[in-house]
């Protein structure tokens, strides 16, 4: 009988625990989940008053620059994104390259996008939940590299060389 009472409380605190933990539960520390393609589904504004959807452009690889309007770092990210460019007025063409302006209004990604003169879409993430679900210890700069075939190929934050980040999506321009 002891066994038996003994046997429902070690039930019953097993069922607390996978209560208590919620989807928490499925996490193991320092294994990222694979992130797939309809992870970047969605749509954020852009500085030219559209829409982007993050998930479309069929067989192109995306680069999403996760930046905040006051961040330097980011800034001189951009800013060797743009010299990478042959044309430095005309966004990449082999690439998906956005800059996301996070907890930003239309003004302030306008401004960062005409201060840094980038010619690729510049949406901004106001109430920074793409950013969340993407930069996984909230601090930019980050950027995410998405490969249709592999899924997310890059999520990193801090400075990220484009050496790194070329090895990830190849040449961007034809």
């Amino acid at each position: 009988m002891d066994l038996l009472k003994n046997m429902r409380l070690i039930m019953l605190l097993c069922l607390f625990f996978v209560l208590s933990c919620g989807d928490k539960f499925t996490e193991i520390p320092g294994v990222k989940k694979r992130l797939t393609a309809s992870s970047l589904a969605g749509e954020l504004p852009t500085t030219d008053g559209s829409l982007i959807n993050l998930a479309s452009d069929g067989n192109k690889i995306t680069v999403l620059q996760f930046a905040s309007d006051s961040c330097t770092v980011c800034a001189e990210e951009a800013k060797s994104f743009r010299s990478h460019l042959r044309d430095q007025n005309i966004a990449p063409s082999k690439i998906k390259l956005v800059s996301i302006i996070v907890g930003a209004i239309l003004i302030d990604a306008q401004d960062w996008k005409s201060r840094l003169g980038v010619p690729w879409t510049v949406a901004y993430d106001t109430e920074s939940i793409v950013f969340k679900k993407h930069c996984s210890q909230n601090t930019v700069p980050c950027i995410v590299i998405h490969s249709p075939e592999k899924g997310v190929v890059l999520s990193k934050h801090g400075v990220v060389k484009m050496d790194e980040i070329l090895s990830h999506t190849g040449d961007w321009e034809n």
